[in-house]
């Protein structure tokens, strides 16, 4: 398992402010400087070796999600807003397709998805 590198993903969380609206062609707002601090401080609190640094991908409604892919497997944080995360969990294999909305402040609940990615 790789170390999380924190800083690569808070220098690509930090890359999104600088998209202009529209980024993407067709309309796409700009991201939400409250997200990416959001998603700057998750990153920043979270265990070094609990996971590999995740894709920083920008979502056109002023969004952002960080996602975690290997084989069948994904997990996908998307933050809504600065205090709430929507996840996806998907494991085709073994039939897992799991998602809700949860609290930023739950963090116990987003270790466990998280652990539930790197598991197996």
């Amino acid at each position: 398992m790789g170390r999380l590198d924190k800083t690569a993903v808070v220098d690509a969380l930090n890359q999104l402010l600088s998209l202009s609206p529209d980024w993407d062609g067709y309309g796409a707002e700009t991201i939400s400087a409250a997200i990416v601090d959001s998603a700057r401080r998750f990153v920043m609190a979270l265990p070094d070796d609990i996971v590999p640094a995740p894709q920083v991908v920008p979502m056109t409604r002023g969004r952002l999600q960080l996602e975690w892919h290997r084989g069948h497997r994904s997990l996908e944080l998307e933050f809504e807003t600065s205090a709430t995360v929507h996840y996806l969990k998907w494991d085709s294999d073994i039939g897992v397709e799991q998602e809700d909305v949860l609290p930023l402040r739950n963090t116990g609940e987003i270790l466990s998805l998280i652990s539930w990615f790197m598991s197996e």
